[in-house]
C-alpha cells in the first residue's frame, strides 16, 4: 500500500498504532512558520436615524494587532544546556548511555524519526515516504535526493543499510548496542537504487517503526567508517549541526550547518552543553540562566522540582513519567536465588509506595513490569497483588513464613550497587525494607563500567541495577528483561512460557489480542519474580519561557536534535 501523511501513535504513550494505523511518513522538511494574524475586517457605520438628529457614530472595531516578531520562529542564538556525566566517545552506536548520544545527534539523521514538534507522530527524516506491505514484513523508504554528508559527499541508501547492519552484528570486541534485540526482526537489507531502501523483517512487529525512528538509529557515513574503522574520534552527520569543539570535563559545542537539507533549519546557530556532574552545580547553573534547558534524564532532581515551582514560575517542567526502574538482581542459577520462595520473600517484604515517596521525592510510579500508560496492569489490579498490597502486615508475614520454609531465615549477603548519591539512596531504601522481615544486606558501592562488566558476564550474586525503556513498548519492556536470551537478563533466569508471550505479543498486530497477552505476561513475571523490582523513577526536564519549539519527547531517547527550537531573546 502507498502510504500517505504520517504515522501517529494512538495515545501519548502508544506504539502499537506505528503498524496499525498505516505507516506514513515524511512531513515536509521545513514547515512554514505561523503568519502574523491578519487585521480584523472593520464594523461598519451604525446609519443616521431619520427624522431624528444623527445620534453620535459607533467607532469601527480596531484592526487586530499583529503578533509581534518575537512570537515568530527567528534565526540565531547559542542553546545552553547542562549534561551530567563526561563524553567517553562520539559513537552513538556504541553507547550505553544518554550522555553518549544527546551530544552527538544533533549532527546526524534518521531515516525515521519523532515528530519533534509533535511526538505522538512518527514522520520522515533522510525517508521522504515510505510504504508497507499488507502483512507488514516490508518497508520500503524513498529517501531524500541530494542529501549531503557535512564533508560533502553524498549520502546514498548504501549509508543507512551499512548502518543498520553494523547495529545488527556490531564489530567484534565492540559494545553490543542497547536496541539490538529490536532490529533482530530484520531479515534483509536491500538497496535498489541510491534513493531506496528495502527492509524485509522476518516477521509482523507490532514495534518495528518505533525502534526504528529512536535516536539510537542515527544513519551514519559508510566510507568514513570504512575508513577510520569506527566513529569514536569522529563526529560527521547530514544533520542541522555540524560539530565545533569538545573540551573534556567542560564543554562540548555544536555550530549550525548551513547546509542542512531542510531548507531554513536550523533556527539556532549552535549549541553548547556544559559538563556539570553534580546535581547541585547543575541545578545553580539553571537556576542563574547560565543554562537554559535542563534536559533528561538528570536535568533537575526530584527534590529541585518543588523549588522551581515556588520560585521559577515562568519555568516550564515536564516529567518523563516512568523512564527508569530500580531492582535488586540475583543470580538465579545458584542458591538461595533460585528458590522462587526465597525471591518472594524478598518481593513481599519492599513498601514500593514508600519508595517512590522517599527515594523519588514523589517523582516515581508504583508499577509491574511496564510502568503507567495503556500497556500496564490496571492499578486498581496490581494494588491487590501481594507485594503491592497497603498495608505491608499481611505481605511481611508472608514473607518471613517463606523464608523459613526455604531455610533462610536469617538469610545474609551484599549487593553491588552503582556509585552515587541517587544509588546510594535507593540502595539503603532495598536495605532498609529487607530488613524489616530479618534479611540482613550489607551494601558495596562499586564504578558503574565495572558494575556493568560484572553483571554483563555474570560474575555476581546480587546487584541493584537501574533499566531504563528506549520506546514505551513492549517488546523494549520485555524483549530486554525478561526473555531468556535477553542482554539485560543479568540473573539468567529462563522461562520458556514467558518467552513464547514475549514472542507472541511480539508479532500481534491486532491491539486488543496484543493487549491481553501483554497483560498476562506482566501477572505472570510478577508471580515468579525474575528480578525484585522496587519502584520506577521519574526523569524531569525544564526549560525557560526564551527556548520555543521544545516539545518533551515520549522519552529520553526517541528524538532530541533540536532544529525546530528557537530561543525569543
Amino acid at each position: 500500500m502507498n502510504v500517505k501523511g504520517y504515522v501517529r501513535i494512538a495515545s501519548p504513550l502508544m506504539l502499537l498504532a506505528v503498524i496499525l494505523a498505516s505507516c506514513a511518513p515524511a512531513a515536509a522538511p521545513a514547515p512554514t512558520p505561523k503568519p502574523a494574524a491578519p487585521a480584523a475586517k472593520p464594523a461598519e457605520k451604525v446609519p443616521t436615524a431619520k427624522p431624528a438628529a444623527t445620534p453620535e457614530a459607533k467607532p469601527a472595531a480596531p484592526a487586530a494587532t499583529p503578533k509581534p516578531a518575537a512570537d515568530q520562529p527567528r534565526s540565531g542564538g547559542i542553546l545552553h544546556i547542562s549534561m551530567y556525566a563526561l563524553v567517553q566517545h562520539y559513537d552513538i552506536h556504541q553507547n550505553t548511555s544518554v550522555a553518549g548520544m544527546h551530544p552527538m545527534q544533533h549532527a546526524y539523521n534518521n531515516v525515521v524519526a519523532y515528530d519533534p514538534l509533535d511526538p505522538e507522530k512518527i514522520v520522515g527524516d533522510l525517508a521522504q515516504s515510505w510504504d508497507m506491505s499488507q502483512d507488514g514484513t516490508v518497508f520500503t523508504f524513498r529517501l531524500h535526493p541530494g542529501v549531503k554528508w557535512q564533508d560533502g559527499k553524498s549520502f546514498t541508501s548504501a549509508d543507512a543499510r551499512f548502518t543498520l547492519e553494523r547495529i545488527q552484528n556490531p564489530p567484534r570486541g565492540t559494545v553490543v548496542p542497547r536496541i539490538r534485540e529490536l532490529v533482530q526482526v530484520v531479515k534483509s537489507v536491500e538497496t535498489p537504487d541510491a534513493q531506496t531502501l528495502k527492509l524485509t523483517l522476518k516477521n509482523p512487529s507490532a514495534s518495528f517503526l518505533g525502534s526504528y525512528a529512536t535516536s539510537w538509529f542515527a544513519v551514519f557515513p559508510k566510507h568514513v567508517i570504512e575508513e577510520k574503522g569506527d566513529m569514536k574520534r569522529t563526529i560527521m552527520g547530514t544533520g542541522p549541526f555540524r560539530f565545533k569543539s569538545d573540551v573534556p570535563g567542560s564543554s562540548f559545542e555544536l555550530t549550525k550547518n548551513a547546509d542542512y537539507f531542510k531548507k531554513g533549519r536550523p533556527y539556532l546557530d549552535g549549541i553548547r552543553y556544559y559538563v556539570l556532574v553534580d546535581a547541585s552545580t547543575r541545578f545553580a547553573a539553571f537556576r542563574t540562566k547560565r543554562v537554559q534547558l535542563a534536559a533528561a534524564p538528570y536535568g533537575l532532581m526530584p527534590e529541585q522540582l518543588e523549588t522551581v515551582k515556588s520560585t521559577m514560575p515562568q519555568v516550564t517542567t515536564a516529567q518523563y513519567q516512568g523512564a527508569t526502574w530500580f531492582g535488586l538482581y540475583v543470580m538465579t542459577t545458584k542458591q538461595p536465588w533460585s528458590d522462587l520462595r526465597v525471591r518472594k520473600a524478598m518481593s513481599l517484604a519492599i513498601d514500593r509506595q514508600l519508595g517512590v515517596k522517599t527515594v523519588e521525592s514523589t517523582a516515581g510510579a508504583v508499577a509491574g513490569p511496564i510502568p503507567p500508560g495503556s500497556w500496564s496492569l490496571p492499578e486498581d489490579e496490581l494494588l491487590k497483588m501481594p507485594g503491592f498490597r497497603q498495608p505491608k502486615d499481611a505481605d511481611r508475614a508472608e514473607a518471613r513464613k517463606l523464608l523459613a520454609e526455604a531455610g533462610q531465615a536469617n538469610l545474609k549477603f551484599s549487593m553491588l550497587f552503582r556509585t552515587g548519591a541517587r544509588y546510594a539512596a535507593a540502595a539503603e531504601f532495598l536495605k532498609d525494607q529487607l530488613g524489616t522481615i530479618g534479611v540482613e544486606m550489607s551494601l558495596k558501592p562499586i564504578e558503574y563500567t565495572q558494575l556493568l562488566d560484572l553483571v554483563n558476564r555474570h560474575d555476581f550474586d546480587a546487584a541493584m541495577m537501574m533499566g531504563t525503556w528506549t520506546i514505551y513498548d513492549p517488546d523494549d519492556l520485555l524483549l530486554q528483561f525478561y526473555r531468556s536470551d535477553a542482554v539485560r537478563n543479568y540473573g539468567v533466569y529462563k522461562d520458556a512460557e514467558i518467552d513464547k508471550l514475549v514472542d507472541e505479543q511480539s508479532r500481534m498486530l491486532d491491539q486488543a489480542k496484543r493487549k491481553e497477552m501483554v497483560l498476562q505476561t506482566q501477572r505472570i513475571i510478577l508471580d515468579r519474580v525474575p528480578f525484585v523490582l522496587s519502584h520506577w523513577a521519574n526523569y524531569i526536564a525544564g526549560w525557560w519561557p526564551e527556548v520555543k519549539n521544545f516539545k518533551k519527547p515520549l522519552s529520553q531517547f526517541s528524538y532530541f536534535r533540536l532544529e525546530d527550537v528557537w530561543l525569543a531573546q
